[in-house]
């Protein structure tokens, strides 16, 4: 099972009802498999994977700053997150791992020393990545950061410059149905870096991505088709409850999402 849902106090209540069974019967449940929050949460375990991959130990801070969001959004979008808002109560970082040790945001958001926002999904994404490390890296408290830097704002402001905002537009206010239009699907990109750290030695590696296409629509819907294809083809490397960075393996599938769409789709930088 493969969805897009942004909605977190949703998946923590479908953890709790179908988690244990799902793990039972071999089967993976993969929650956030789009925009949020498979980018992030992929580019923080491939991060953390180099750290770890010494032998050391486990990194202790893992953060992600988001360089480009060049897209727009839809009236599903607008509809969903408006229904989020005024029927569930708001979900903390840990409330899709239960169980984890939990530390502050603090040491994570010191990796990155430039400048930078709140990133507006993090509230989405930072507790899908809370899952991974505590499955990927069992009882080790792991700071978890995720923001924007200033060049979001950059971006954007090209990306709308673009002659067809006057001759194409996207609706302003769109209503369920309304979404960007195909300019926009094609030429909207996406950006982001992850760092992980060691504190004990320091030791840090970063990984950058580059993605193609709007990346709330186009992009988002390659992406996760990609990875419910891969589960079809190979049956998941983590069964149960899991999320986009594990259920098939970081590394695996990494390489599923370099080689889409000819190799257009999402390209990753060690």
């Amino acid at each position: 099972y493969v969805d897009i849902t942004g909605e977190t106090p949703w998946k923590a209540e479908m953890l709790q009802r179908y988690g244990d069974e799902a793990e039972a019967r071999g089967l993976a449940i993969v929650q956030s498999a789009g925009l949020d929050s498979l980018p992030a949460d992929l580019v923080s375990m491939l991060a953390a994977d180099e750290v770890a991959g010494d032998g050391q130990g486990s990194p202790t801070e893992v953060a992600v700053l988001w360089s480009k969001v060049n897209g727009w959004k839809s009236g599903g979008t607008v509809a969903s997150g408006e229904y989020s808002a005024l029927h569930h109560l708001p979900a903390g970082p840990y409330s899709v791992a239960p169980g984890a040790t939990q530390v502050s945001a603090d040491a994570a958001t010191a990796l990155f020393e430039e400048a930078h926002f709140p990133y507006p999904m993090s509230a989405v994404d930072i507790p899908v990545i809370h899952r991974s490390m505590s499955l990927r890296f069992p009882g080790q408290g792991i700071s978890i950061a995720e923001d924007a830097g200033p060049s979001v704002a950059e971006n954007m402001q090209a990306f709308m410059s673009d002659p067809r905002m006057l001759t194409d537009p996207p609706p302003v206010s769109p209503k369920p149905g309304e979404g960007p239009p195909a300019w926009m699907l094609k030429t909207g990109s996406f950006a982001a870096e992850a760092r992980a750290r060691r504190a004990a030695d320091g030791h840090m590696a970063a990984v950058r991505l580059d993605g193609a296409g709007d990346p709330g629509y186009q992009a988002c819907a390659q992406m996760s088709v990609e990875l419910a294809l891969g589960l079809a083809r190979m049956g998941p490397a983590a069964p149960g409850f899991s999320t986009p960075s594990l259920a098939l393996g970081a590394a695996q599938l990494r390489d599923i999402l370099e080689a889409a769409n000819g190799g257009h789709l999402m390209n990753f930088t060690v």
